[in-house]
């Protein structure tokens, strides 16, 4: 018997690992589909598995339970040929459905490894009732050492090929059992596959497709890394010519073209001559205030750097986040003109006790990029009131802070900004007084003083920005007449500035989302108002962009269909399937309260930790690992824990944890900043631990009350808790997105509060119906 339970044990523990790391994978596959880091739908897809093995455990066989080692490295295999070979044209998304067809069936095979490994736990519980909060922990311990192997597995192979081999990993358990044919069918199959050229299916509009159909051009090198992919192309017959001067006659210089994660495209000149810099707008704050230190944030273009080389800075530090641009600095110039480093920008102005005359930073939106229905679910740190206000106080005195933008039509980066500005620093300035705004075409330079500008600074820029035909938007004191003269807009840039700082607009009243982020909703490129919606219908699928632009109508599509699957696979058969059991309102609710609570507490914080752990994806497996080794401890504790005071105590003792970690992250968010990656990762992940502990503690309570009381339907809370798990992560990220991090979470102590005063109730009461029942029966 006790070799019976180890096998379960090891089985059980290798599938845990393989799903998880199979989750972290998940996560990067789909960041090449939509475009950015959608962690809230590779959550749900993973609950919504979970879920379903919860609605359907009753109704498979035996039989079938036994294989599911083999069908989980069957349906894991069948995944990745999906991502392989399934045609999803991301492009056309909204002109062919059948592309809808192809989303689907990636949504639905995505699901697969987490049904199986949800059944598996199902099976364990039928098997061995008493020994399930062992099994549930060594479940979640074996999953948290998943997300590490997600993370490594990585550095060493691409996503599909690394699926593969994590499909196999459960065969380690049940290499010596009856099924040996099958397992070794399995093993030489995967290994072929492993051999075969696949990858992931790009459409052949997406810019690493697209470049290479000009003979001409060809791919020089490509950079990995666990959360970042950098392609770099020689294109000499693409120009750079962002920002130039209609006084430059001459042809641009060729580039570079870089694409990240086959998606986000920038150009980087191969060599620029000074002449080509000089008639930029990136050169313009250079040559106005000839600043001695500068600071260059995250520009991947790169033309700042060039520029701080032409004008002879003393001290210029080219400051970016991607060890992989740093590698490819490296390959392409022996010696580069600026001083590198490798940092996040927040990261970096924390620990800085520099000040510069002259900060750079480029607005994370590209040309032709903002329009209804634009949308974005990607975090930046740096464009947030707090960042602003940070870049800010590096400054001197007498420093500027400029940022680059794309121009949109209509207006709205432009304002946004403005409007970030402004309540970023309505303390420390008056933004009328300190700022000037100028524009080449489409590309436009905001330019903001610490101190307000003199008049001889104004005269200064007039004069420079006439030399150069620059057009002006504003500076102190301008007048319409004299504002976008040069390229003919009709003056609309000039119009919404004037709208903005003279009127005080509301931003409500914008065709756009012009609220200025915060570090509570850290989404600058989040455009989106509920007031676009007829319009964004109006024109979809007329814009050649992924997706048609309309990421928010992706969003609730997605949304859609994850809750349809989980009606068909989660309510449904859970109704059919258990119609003879007792059915208790009580325990549905609390799994539901779980499964909610959980996830509002899982995606908002690892939303909230990527300002201090980094990528998206370290902070997604960060997180997921200590929630689940820990909450893994907490349920082992609950065999020990049945005392009917232990409901009292956790309804104080765990709302009070989760409320303490957001304090100390909110009050503490500096400090960390300033610390290194390691010890910043100790420390911000270690308080967590006492929270996942007191969150595993939840369902394995719940499972052993089911236990005593009646344990067929345990099954149906499995599955209540499934499908309210999924729902909740997408709308915890959307909530994330339009309200704030901090509303997100504060419905998770409220949900686990809900939760443990429910249970002290309703323990106490069965207990009672208990004693009650031994007091009237009749003695033999």
């Amino acid at each position: 018997m006790n070799n019976q339970i180890n096998s379960f044990y090891w089985t059980l523990f290798l599938i845990s690992v393989a799903t998880l790391a199979i989750e972290g994978v998940l996560l990067r596959l789909f960041t090449f589909v939509v475009g950015y880091h959608f962690v809230s739908l590779i959550v749900s897809l993973a609950l919504l598995g979970y879920g379903a093995a919860g609605s359907l455990a009753f109704s498979i066989p035996d039989r079938v339970k036994q294989k599911i080692p083999w069908l989980f490295a069957g349906a894991a295999i069948i995944l990745a040929l999906g991502f392989s070979l399934l045609p999803l044209d991301g492009y056309q998304f909204w002109v062919f459905p059948l592309n809808w067809l192809y989303f689907i069936v990636l949504l639905v095979l995505a699901f697969f490894p987490f049904f199986f490994h949800g059944l598996y736990q199902l099976y364990c519980f039928e098997l061995f009732p008493a020994l399930f909060p062992r099994f549930y922990g060594l479940n979640l311990i074996g999953s948290a050492g998943g997300t590490a192997l997600g993370f490594v597995i990585l550095f060493l192979l691409p996503e599909i090929k690394a699926i593969i081999i994590l499909s196999l990993l459960p065969f380690f358990a049940v290499l010596f059992t009856k099924e040996k044919i099958l397992t070794f069918l399995l093993i030489i199959g995967g290994l072929i596959l492993l051999f075969l050229p696949l990858d992931i299916y790009l459409s052949p509009y997406s810019p690493s497709q697209t470049i290479l159909q000009d003979p001409s051009n060809k791919l020089l090198f490509s950079f990995r890394h666990p959360a970042q992919i950098l392609q770099v192309f020689d294109t000499p017959h693409t120009r750079v010519a962002t920002g130039v001067s209609v006084n430059f006659e001459q042809a641009p210089p060729t580039s570079w073209t870089l694409v990240w994660d086959h998606h986000q495209e920038e150009l980087f000149p191969q060599d620029p001559s000074s002449a080509f810099i000089q008639n930029t707008l990136f050169f313009f704050p250079f040559q106005l205030i000839s600043p001695q230190t500068v600071l260059i944030l995250e520009s991947k273009g790169g033309l700042e750097t060039y520029c701080s080389a032409f004008s002879q800075t003393d001290e210029a530090l080219y400051l970016i986040s991607s060890p992989l641009f740093e590698r490819f600095l490296e390959k392409s110039f022996p010696s580069f003109p600026t001083e590198v480093k490798i940092s996040f920008p927040r990261k970096f102005l924390a620990q800085t006790e520099n000040r510069y005359q002259l900060i750079t930073a480029q607005v994370p939106v590209g040309p032709g990029e903002i329009f209804p229905g634009a949308f974005s679910l990607e975090e930046n740190y740096l464009f947030t009131q707090e960042g602003i206000r940070q870049a800010f106080s590096r400054l001197e005195e007498e420093g500027y802070l400029a940022l680059y933008l794309f121009l949109q039509q209509p207006p709205s980066v432009l304002p946004k900004v403005l409007k970030l500005l402004e309540f970023a620093l309505e303390e420390e300035i008056a933004l009328e007084q300190n700022l000037l705004i100028l524009k080449a075409l489409n590309f436009s330079l905001v330019l903001l003083k610490k101190s307000p500008l003199t008049l001889s600074e104004i005269e200064q820029a007039t004069k420079l920005a006439k030399d150069y035909q620059f057009d002006w938007i504003y500076y102190p004191g301008i007048q319409e007449e004299t504002a976008e003269n040069i390229f003919q807009t009709g003056k609309i840039y000039y119009q919404a500035v004037q709208s903005l700082l003279k009127s005080s607009a509301d931003p409500k009243n914008y065709p756009f989302n012009l609220k200025p982020p915060q570090d509570n909703s850290p989404y600058f490129s989040n455009f989106f108002t509920w007031s676009q919606l007829q319009e964004t219908w109006t024109n979809l699928g007329k814009r050649w962009l992924p997706f048609g632009g309309a990421g928010f109508l992706l969003v609730i599509f997605t949304l859609v269909v994850i809750v349809l699957l989980a009606v068909l696979f989660i309510l449904l058969p859970s109704r059919k399937n258990h119609p003879s059991i007792k059915k208790s309102g009580a325990t549905l609710i609390a799994g539901a309260s779980i499964g909610a609570g959980y996830m509002f507490l899982e995606i908002p914080l690892i939303v909230k930790l990527k300002l201090t752990l980094g990528y998206p994806l370290t902070s997604f497996l960060l997180v997921l690992g200590v929630l689940l080794t820990f909450s893994g401890l907490g349920s082992l504790r609950v065999n020990k824990a049945l005392s009917p005071a232990f409901p009292r105590r956790m309804a104080v003792c765990h709302p009070l944890s989760l409320i303490g970690y957001f304090i100390f992250l909110e009050i503490g968010k500096d400090w960390l900043l300033l610390l290194s990656a390691y010890l910043n990762f100790a420390i911000a992940l270690a308080p967590l631990a006492l929270v996942a502990y007191f969150s595993g503690m939840p369902l394995a309570y719940l499972s052993q009350i089911i236990r005593r009381t009646n344990p067929a339907h345990f099954p149906q809370v499995f599955a209540w808790n499934g499908f309210f798990s999924v729902i909740s992560s997408l709308l915890a990220h959307l909530l994330s997105v339009f309200i704030g991090i901090s509303t997100a979470y504060f419905l998770a102590v409220l949900l686990y509060c809900g939760y443990w005063l429910g249970m002290n109730f309703y323990s106490g009461e069965n207990s009672c119906r208990t004693r009650g029942t031994n007091r009237t029966s009749p003695k033999l």
